[in-house]
């Protein structure tokens, strides 16, 4: 006597089952890369700094994370006009950094000081006049 196999088509699962998986793979994923993340890093550290696996081990992992997501800040000097370029390079195009902030429009400091002066001097003899 033969059986007769019957194939059961699966069930489709139910929405909170599929979201919930959604957000599992989700989580999946976010772990994964984390670790990556961190791999690459510790990757970084023995590479570039010469650590051994040890010693980034030993590194407090907060701290670590705060030290490789720093960035550079902009100061006041790296806005002024020329701020990147070399005494040479500004030689090759016969001009300087002085010469280049007062076409910018920009004043030194001690020239900043001088206009203070001569604008408050102005306001005494303004006022003396009258």
């Amino acid at each position: 006597m033969k059986r007769s196999r019957t194939w059961k088509t699966p069930q489709k699962a139910p929405k909170a089952d599929k979201k919930a998986k959604s957000r599992l793979a989700n989580t999946v994923i976010q772990l994964q890369t984390q670790l990556d993340n961190l791999l690459y890093a510790e990757k970084q550290a023995i590479q570039y700094t010469h650590w051994t696996p040890e010693q980034f081990d030993d590194m407090d992992y907060f701290e670590l994370n705060e030290i490789m997501s720093s960035e550079y800040t902009e100061t006041i000097d790296d806005l002024q006009v020329g701020h990147n370029l070399s005494n040479e390079d500004l030689s090759k195009m016969h001009t300087n950094k002085q010469r280049l902030n007062h076409e910018a429009g920009r004043l030194s400091l001690n020239e900043a000081i001088q206009k203070v002066k001569q604008y408050k001097a102005n306001q005494q003899s303004q006022k003396g006049g009258n």
